[in-house]
């Protein structure tokens, strides 16, 4: 297993707050379009995706708090995969070993009903520290499918 804290094939942003917003809260996403991420590691020269990595996709600054976490599958994978949804402190805190294999949503609600922090979170997760949303690969590397992860953040400072 390894975790890649470089965004290549995806853009993840910066630890900071969107400036287009003057709200508190915030809803922010990527999208992980694993075919381009393949290509673009392979043409990088970089290692390629296997089972079990984790890529850090959105940045969570200090103070913040999440009260939402879930992703959408727009495009199915083609093979039994599974991706889950976590933090530096859990791995699948806000979604567990979730299938890619058929398009549609999973989580997405306050109530954090499958990961690790959900018999404690129903009103989010505070984040002293700044830390990242991660996405670690399950069973197989999801080579066709196209993922959108989206959070809502809120700044406490």
């Amino acid at each position: 297993m390894a975790t890649y804290t470089t965004a290549v094939g995806f853009n993840a942003g910066s630890a900071a707050y969107p400036a287009d917003s003057l709200n508190k809260s915030h809803r922010v996403e990527i999208t992980l379009d694993f075919p381009k991420i393949i290509a673009a590691r392979a043409a990088a020269g970089l290692t390629a995706l296997a089972a079990s990595d984790v890529l850090e996709i959105l940045p969570i600054p200090a103070g913040s708090i999440v009260s939402n976490v879930g992703m959408v599958v727009t495009t199915a994978a083609g093979v039994t995969s599974t991706l889950s949804i976590g933090d530096g402190s859990a791995a699948a805190g806000y979604l567990a070993a979730t299938s890619v294999n058929a398009t549609g949503t999973s989580g997405g609600v306050p109530v954090l009903a499958s990961g690790a922090f959900a018999p404690t979170l129903s009103g989010g997760k505070v984040y002293a520290a700044a830390d990242t949303i991660d996405v670690t690969i399950g069973t197989a590397v999801p080579a066709a499918a196209v993922v959108r992860v989206f959070a809502m953040l809120t700044d406490l400072n």
